[in-house]
């Protein structure tokens, strides 16, 4: 069985393998099943106003690529072996030089996920690519274009919002291994000559 992520189909459509809807269909069911299973063990957890829209205060987090911070948008979690995948989502996509780093996020004013869907949709971002994406691939410049990510940013930065804690999948995962992945906005924390 081959197991891939949301970004690891749009590769294999890029280099022209059929993917059949069906099969993205049935993953995206099994993770929002495991989602849902998730949010009924803690309700208030993806609740605005609640856990998941809380601060995030010098949370332990490993990110997985290079050092220094995207330009964007940085990816964290708080799984050592989830962010060890991304070291090989970014050694595809870059050639190699990734390393998992160890650090500490702080997140004042975490975007709830429906609010990130509901402006992806707003600015223009596929329907049926914002259903089926695991929502922190939204952020993702390599999927979405750099100017979609930017406008999606720019959107959330005007509504007070500086990161998201939102779903998503290791790399070469498919399905169950549901994540949290940290996204802070870069390119509000982050001086320009340091991106």
């Amino acid at each position: 069985m081959t197991i891939v992520d949301a970004s690891s189909l749009y590769d294999l459509e890029a280099r022209g393998a059929a993917i059949d809807r069906d099969t993205l269909e049935a993953w995206t069911d099994e993770a929002r099943e495991k989602s849902a299973e998730t949010r009924a063990r803690n309700k208030q957890e993806d609740e605005p106003g609640t856990s998941r829209s809380k601060p995030v205060v010098d949370l332990p987090v490993y990110h997985g690529g290079l050092a220094r911070p995207g330009k964007l948008v940085t990816y964290y979690t708080t799984d050592k072996d989830a962010a060890a995948s991304y070291v090989d989502m970014y050694n595809d996509r870059f050639g190699g030089g990734g390393a998992v780093h160890a650090s500490k996020i702080s997140i004042k004013n975490p975007a709830p996920v429906d609010v990130v869907k509901e402006i992806a949709l707003q600015i223009g971002m596929d329907a049926d690519e914002v259903e089926y994406t695991p929502p922190a691939s939204l952020f993702d410049a390599e999927i979405f274009g750099e100017d979609a990510v930017r406008s999606l940013l720019r959107k959330l930065t005007a509504k007070g919002y500086d990161g998201a804690v939102l779903p998503d999948v290791p790399y070469g995962s498919q399905g169950g291994d549901s994540i949290d992945a940290y996204v802070v906005f870069t390119s509000l924390s982050t001086p320009p000559w340091a991106r």
